[in-house]
């Protein structure tokens, strides 16, 4: 209450006080209840923020080891990741899905494949490397 009613329910009397007391207690209640609602929710909100963003912003630290996965050239998607995967098999997929004229399904491919073969030692490699570095010679491409 303001200082003007309770000047007012000083000069009316207690019975005043009393009813003005009773009107106002339910609506009171309403935002004691209110309230504790509204503080509820900000905790459940607050932690489950905190627990997003723990996912979100989880580092390396953990003590999982990190899974190395393995490229095949099954897909268009794959063959333009698999000079950058490692691995000996690797190798040996890029030797499998070379064309006979020395190259890949474009000149990108053929380019990165002829570099990742140039550090090759296997005499397969070696060999993929020499071909797909005479394929880009007659398209009139360097490495």
């Amino acid at each position: 209450m303001n200082a003007d009613l309770e000047e007012m329910l000083g000069e009316l009397g207690p019975d005043y006080r009393d009813m003005v007391r009773r009107m106002k207690a339910p609506f009171e209640e309403r935002r004691r209840l209110r309230l504790g609602w509204m503080v509820g929710g900000l905790a459940a909100a607050s932690l489950l923020a905190f627990l997003g963003l723990s996912v979100f912003f989880r580092g390396s630290t953990s003590s999982a080891p990190e899974r190395v996965y393995t490229v095949r050239a099954a897909s268009a998607a794959n063959s333009f990741m698999l000079a950058h995967a490692d691995g000996d098999e690797v190798v040996r997929e890029l030797v499998r899905t070379q064309r006979a004229d020395g190259g890949w399904d474009n000149d990108f491919l053929t380019r990165q494949n002829a570099a990742r073969l140039a550090s090759a030692t296997s005499a397969d490699a070696r060999l993929a490397y020499r071909r797909a570095l005479r394929n880009l010679r007659l398209r009139g491409l360097r490495l």
